[in-house]
């Protein structure tokens, strides 16, 4: 532990292990890079293990990170951000696959929440070039096993797929099913066919534009020779 960072002033040591961080369950490193984003300038509040004790206490984030490295930044060293693998029983398996499922989609609601709040945020946002960058990044720095890793990025990669495709917007599933709420309270009256359409085209229009514009970040991202993980 640095002497005088703001790990070691909040009291934290190398052998600690962080269990929550704004009281989110720290389940990997990512977890605990992106609340300390969130938090550059501010105190976020984290909960860490010592010799079976649980410790609770505020770690103070600098505010002029920028690009680089939040870890360095605040003093964690590698071993307070590599997770323990959690053992579950089998019987335990597909309760806790809901469970997981579940909080998983609620953050992902939250993260949409706070998607359009700062140019940050937005950074954040990939298409398929970026989810490559992503996956070959955390291949290369999870601590889990490959198997273990790419099955959870295929699992947030469909649970935030069906999410968005259920969103109220034109051309994606949720603006068909938004259409289909307004007729009802329109008594069952059905809106004009071609004014639907041409509704979902200007969607498709802009859905589309978004996606060269994502696009567009992605290779910037690649050619600058930034990371997508903080």
């Amino acid at each position: 532990m640095t002497a005088g960072s703001p790990a070691a002033t909040a009291g934290l040591q190398n052998d600690d292990q962080i269990t929550t961080i704004n009281n989110r369950t720290v389940t990997d490193f990512l977890v605990i890079g992106y609340e300390l984003e969130r938090y550059e300038g501010f105190s976020v509040p984290i909960t860490y293990e010592r010799d079976g004790q649980s410790v609770s206490t505020t770690l103070a984030v600098p505010g002029d990170v920028g690009t680089g490295d939040i870890f360095a930044a605040v003093g964690l060293p590698q071993m307070l951000h590599e997770p323990t693998p959690e053992k579950v029983s089998p019987l335990m398996v597909i309760p806790r696959g809901f469970q997981e499922a579940y909080r998983t989609t609620i953050e992902m609601i939250q993260g949409i929440r706070e998607l359009f709040s700062s140019r940050e945020n937005l950074k954040q946002v990939a298409g398929p070039i970026g989810m490559g960058q992503l996956t070959s990044e955390l291949v290369e720095q999870s601590p889990f096993p490959l198997w273990v890793t790419l099955a959870n990025l295929a699992i947030i990669l469909s649970l935030n797929l069906a999410l968005l495709n259920l969103l109220p917007l034109p051309a994606l599933d949720g603006g068909r099913l938004l259409f289909v709420f307004i007729e009802i309270l329109r008594g069952g009256r059905k809106i004009a066919p071609e004014k639907e359409g041409l509704v979902h085209f200007a969607g498709l229009v802009f859905l589309i534009g978004f996606m060269f514009i994502v696009g567009f970040f992605d290779v910037n991202r690649l050619v600058d020779g930034r990371s997508f993980i903080p």
